[in-house]
């Protein structure tokens, strides 16, 4: 699958995990469940099936969902968390030549210190810089974490 195809169909996946969840828009710990649910994750969690269970657990816990009377909100495109762009822009960054895949976009997650997709795999018992060092994917060519204030153009 090529880049484009591979972000669309995670960004699709993530809006639909926001969606189910009944949250009012997409974080990054919707894109990360989104990627565990797909299996895009397999095999990068030592001795274990990647934590579903244990994000959306802590996700549900730190996100409402519906308004005081009930009703769901309602996910749309312009509902989206700005980090999830920056997120995939490092991912493209990172993947240099090559299609970009779960890996990279897990990477952009681990290398994003105030983002609540790394918050929900450290608060589900994952060390992110052990998780970082198993999936780094090109060792001495990683670009540096992302700072909160970065402003990134998104062209695909």
């Amino acid at each position: 699958m090529n880049t484009t195809a591979f972000i669309e169909k995670t960004r699709s996946a993530a809006r639909d995990t926001a969606r189910e969840l009944r949250h009012r828009y997409v974080g990054t710990g919707h894109l990360l469940l989104a990627l565990l649910k797909t299996g895009e994750l397999n095999g990068y969690f030592p001795n274990e099936e990647p934590p579903v269970e244990k994000v959306t657990t802590w996700i549900n816990t730190t996100f409402d969902s519906g308004d005081k009377n009930g009703n769901e909100y309602t996910v749309t495109t312009t509902s989206v968390n700005p980090t999830i762009e920056k997120i995939i822009k490092f991912a493209k960054i990172t993947a240099k030549d090559q299609p970009v895949n779960g890996a990279h976009i897990l990477y952009g997650i681990l290398n994003t210190s105030t983002c609540l997709g790394r918050a929900a795999l450290e608060a589900s018992g994952y060390s992110t810089a052990q998780l970082r060092q198993q999936i780094r994917p090109y060792e001495d060519k990683s670009p540096q974490p992302l700072k909160q204030t970065e402003s990134v153009q998104i062209t695909s």
